[in-house]
Formats: structure tokens, C-alpha cells, sequence
């Protein structure tokens, strides 16, 4: 029997954006197949974004990563609401 998470390519990833909603240092974007982490400048380095994007693609490649976007059991949580 195959394995189905070996068919599908997820992404995950942290970036640096200055395009983020006033006032927040980091918020998570998905959509099915991909996340990617995104943070105001300068509250993560360059420096540790590679790292960190180094270690996700080490266990997306030898599959320690598994997130179910379908709303399985690692859905996302919902979205921060205002004044949280």
C-alpha cells in the first residue's frame, strides 16, 4: 500500500514581511498544503529565519512532519480575533 503523505508536497515556512496587519509582530497564513509563518522585520533575524527553514525542510524530507489541513485531528486553529 503506498503511503499517501508521500504523494503530496507540504510546505512550511517562516518568512520576514513588512506587509502584516498594524500591530502584529507574527501571524500564521494556510491554506491547504502549506503554511508559512510570517514575522514583522525585526522581530526574527534573517539569520534564524534560514535556520529555522533549515530544520523544516529536515523534517518535511524525512517525514516527522505531518499536519492534516482537511480539519483532521492537527487542524489550525482558528484565527486570532480582535482585541485578543
Amino acid at each position: 500500500m503506498a503511503d499517501e503523505s508521500s504523494s503530496r508536497t507540504e510546505t512550511v515556512r517562516v518568512e520576514i514581511s513588512d506587509q502584516l496587519p498594524d500591530g502584529e509582530p507574527v501571524i500564521p497564513l494556510e491554506r491547504d498544503g502549506e503554511l508559512i509563518w510570517v514575522f514583522r522585520p525585526g522581530h526574527i533575524s534573517p539569520e534564524a529565519v534560514d535556520a529555522i527553514n533549515g530544520y523544516l525542510r529536515h523534517i518535511i524530507r524525512d517525514g516527522l512532519w505531518e499536519q492534516e489541513w482537511d480539519g483532521g485531528p492537527c487542524a489550525p486553529p482558528p484565527p486570532p480575533q480582535s482585541g485578543d
